[in-house]
């Protein structure tokens, strides 16, 4: 029975069966490859049985808490300026426009609940999967 390991970014499968491409692009280990590694920071540890890498999804890690923190940035200011505006609007008018206030609402607190959804499912994982070779 094959686990799946389930990422914000994907889903991967533990324990599968190795695939015919995979063995043909195997590396043996006592055969230098010569290339530069494309990610410096992807091994964790190694000894002379195995080598503990990051998983494939590492370089993105943190990507959706700054995008969302940054579209938080910008929304929370605009709602807090609708309410500024409907406390004035009573204060100088001395009448309350609701219908725009109920709309604009009706689309911004949902798109913040998303965004502090999306914060909370990047901010409270594992920083890394490792894995083993």
């Amino acid at each position: 029975m094959m686990k799946a390991r389930k990422d914000c970014l994907g889903a991967f499968t533990l324990d599968r069966p190795i695939t015919a491409q995979e063995i043909s692009d195997q590396l043996p280990q006592a055969t230098p490859s010569g290339a530069e590694p494309y990610y410096q920071g992807a091994i964790i540890g190694m000894n002379s049985t195995w080598l503990e890498c990051v998983d494939l999804f590492h370089d993105a890690r943190g990507m959706i808490a700054a995008y969302c923190l940054i579209a938080l940035a910008v929304l929370i200011p605009i709602l807090g300026e609708l309410v500024i505006n409907q406390i004035f609007s009573v204060w100088l008018l001395g009448r309350l426009p609701i219908g725009f206030f109920i709309l604009m609402n009706a689309m911004l607190i949902p798109c913040i609940a998303l965004l502090l959804w999306a914060i909370k499912k990047e901010l409270f994982r594992y920083t890394h999967y490792p894995i083993r070779f």
